[in-house]
This record gives structure tokens, C-alpha cells and sequence, in this order.
């Protein structure tokens, strides 16, 4: 069982994902990382990070929600830790395999990934 953000970030790094922005309510989760050359201390700190393929976890009143974003709009998956770490994990293999946009690997893990689209700004052309 999966209790806390902790527990997802030993889960998620174990698959060779990168975690940052760690809350007990919230907590980010990305594919790939890059560091500026800047000079940096004992502990890893003093450059600048980029990181890619990102999507976060967030506590609500309801219980967690998965966020993907896609352009200006997110696919918001309500559930529990127990159910949406699995499906994290899904969709970044899938990234992993195939590359491409994360919310490509999304909508192709998860059916019907169109009713989980919401707000942001709709694209206009």
C-alpha cells in the first residue's frame, strides 16, 4: 500500500524517474533532467535544472488527482496513490519505449484518455 508522497518517490526513482517539488500534498515527477554547468555545492545545489516529460500527483479533498498537461490543458485522473502510482508508471514505460510527448503516451495507455481532459485555455487555431 502506498501511504504517502515519500513512498511514491521511492517508487517512481526505482523505475529511473526524477522527483522534485516533493510535498505531503503534492509532488512532481519527470523523465529526464538536465543541469546547467554552473558551479555547484556538496549538495547538488547552485545550477540550474530543466526537467522534461513532467507530470505531478495533488492531494484534494477527494482524495489524489494525476496531472498531465497538454498544451494548455491537463488530463486530471482522480484516485488513490494505490491506483495512480501503477498508472504513472504505465504511461512513463510507454514514454520511456515509444518517446514522443508524454500526453501522447497518455492517451495511449489510457482508453478513453478524452474524458479526462480538462480546463487551461482550449487551443484555438
Amino acid at each position: 500500500m502506498i501511504h504517502n508522497t515519500a513512498d511514491v518517490k521511492l517508487l517512481v526513482e526505482a523505475a529511473g524517474l526524477f522527483v522534485f517539488g516533493i510535498r505531503t500534498d503534492s509532488i512532481f515527477i519527470a523523465s529526464s533532467r538536465t543541469e546547467s554547468d554552473g558551479d555547484f555545492d556538496e549538495d547538488g545545489y547552485g545550477g540550474i535544472r530543466c526537467y522534461s516529460g513532467e507530470c505531478g500527483l495533488f492531494r484534494t479533498p477527494e482524495g489524489w488527482l494525476a496531472r498531465y498537461p497538454k498544451y494548455q490543458r491537463v488530463y486530471d485522473v482522480p484516485g488513490t496513490l494505490d491506483e495512480l502510482v501503477p498508472l504513472i508508471l504505465s504511461v512513463y514505460a510507454h514514454h520511456k519505449q515509444h518517446s514522443g510527448e508524454l500526453y501522447e503516451a497518455f492517451e495511449q495507455v489510457v482508453a478513453d484518455a478524452e474524458r479526462y481532459l480538462a480546463g487551461g485555455i482550449p487551443a484555438t487555431v
